[in-house]
C-alpha cells in the first residue's frame, strides 16, 4: 500500500491492511442510471467493483465497494497518448490481461474495456488509477486516484453524471461483513474478477 498512514482512515483503508487488489465488477448493470440498489453495499461492490484489503497473512480484512458520493477522489480524465513510459505501462497492462469489459451499460457505447493501474505504475499516479480503452486508441484515458478534498457539495449530481465522468468523484462504501468471500476461500492473488 502506498497511501500514507495518516490518510488511510480518511479513505476507509484499515490500518492492518498490508496489500490490496482491485476487484472488477461481476454483475452486468443494465439499469446503471437507476442506482441499482445503491444502498446495498454488497450489490454496489458486485456491480461497480471495489478494493479488497488483506493483512500480512493474506486474509481479507476489509472490502470497499465503489459507490456514488464524496469520500474517494479521482482527477482527470487524462489522455494516455503522448507519454512513452505511460504507453509502455499501458501495453504491459493489456498484455497481462488486466483490462476487463465495461459492465456499466451507460459506458458501453463509448468505452470497451477498463482496468486498475497499480500505484506508481504510471509515474503521475502514486495512489493508482483507472484506465479506459476506447475503440479509437487516440481516445484512451485514465483517471488518477487522489486523497479526497472534504466539504464539496455533491448533492446536485446524479449517478448518470457520475458515470459520464468515469467515477471522478466517488466514495468507498465499506463492506464490513466479508464472510461471503471468506466462505469461498478467497485469498490475495485469486482472480476474483473472473467469478461467474
Amino acid at each position: 500500500l502506498t497511501c500514507p498512514w495518516s490518510e488511510r482512515a480518511q479513505i476507509h483503508i484499515p490500518l492492518d491492511a498490508h496489500s490490496f487488489v482491485w476487484a472488477h465488477p461481476v454483475l452486468e448493470t443494465r439499469a446503471a442510471s437507476s442506482w441499482l440498489a445503491a444502498e446495498n453495499d454488497l450489490i454496489c461492490f458486485l456491480a461497480y467493483g471495489g478494493y479488497v484489503y488483506f493483512d500480512e497473512n493474506d486474509d481479507i480484512v476489509k472490502i470497499n465497494g465503489i459507490k456514488v458520493g464524496a469520500d474517494l477522489d479521482f482527477t482527470g480524465p487524462y489522455a494516455l497518448a503522448g507519454d512513452e513510459k505511460r504507453m509502455r505501462a499501458f501495453a504491459a497492462i493489456q498484455a497481462a490481461d488486466r483490462l476487463k469489459v465495461v459492465t456499466l451499460t451507460a459506458l458501453k457505447p463509448h468505452m470497451q474495456r477498463f482496468g486498475w493501474v497499480l500505484p506508481g505504475e504510471f509515474e503521475d499516479c502514486p495512489l493508482g488509477a483507472f484506465v479506459y480503452q476506447y475503440p479509437d486508441p487516440r481516445h484512451n484515458r485514465y483517471i488518477k486516484m487522489e486523497v479526497p478534498e472534504f466539504g464539496r457539495d455533491m448533492a446536485a449530481e446524479d449517478l448518470g453524471v457520475q458515470l459520464e465522468f468515469m467515477y471522478q468523484q466517488a466514495y468507498v462504501a465499506s463492506i464490513s461483513n466479508c464472510s461471503p468471500l471468506k466462505a469461498l476461500g478467497i485469498k490475495r492473488g485469486d482472480t476474483i474478477w473472473k467469478w461467474s
